[in-house]
């Protein structure tokens, strides 16, 4: 371990030009023609549907829902509040089900997030 932290953490060379190719691999996909995938974005819809019931259900449960963000074929749903309980696991389960992706974390403020990401909401035109 070094006295400065930062140098620790630095790429070489090598892990450079793969996070290079990497980007360029993504970037070359964004630039793509597609389309809207429907299936895919009513499955998301579906989901948010059964979230939002949940939320609601639950209390004070912050919901969102973010389309083509970062990148145009994903979408995240996020919850946010003190606790996230759910008394009906059926359609919770269902729309977890759906996601490509979830993630649940603490914040600083005494809340906890939980995100569903969808990915594939466009498909590209061949």
């Amino acid at each position: 371990m070094t006295e400065n932290p930062k140098e620790d953490f630095r790429f070489d060379a090598e892990q450079e030009q793969v996070l290079d190719a990497v980007t360029a691999l993504i970037m070359a996909d964004e630039l793509r023609p597609s389309v809207l995938n429907v299936a895919r974005y009513s499955q998301m819809a579906f989901a948010y549907a059964a979230l939002q019931k949940l939320a609601n259900d639950a209390g004070d449960i912050a919901l969102t829902c973010k389309l083509h963000q970062p990148f145009k074929s994903v979408g995240s749903i996020s919850l946010e509040g003190e606790s996230l309980e759910f008394c009906n696991s059926p359609l919770f389960s269902r729309a977890a089900g759906l996601a490509s992706n979830i993630e649940i974390y603490p914040l600083v403020n005494d809340r906890v997030r939980m995100i569903f990401t969808f990915h594939g909401l466009t498909t590209p035109i061949e």
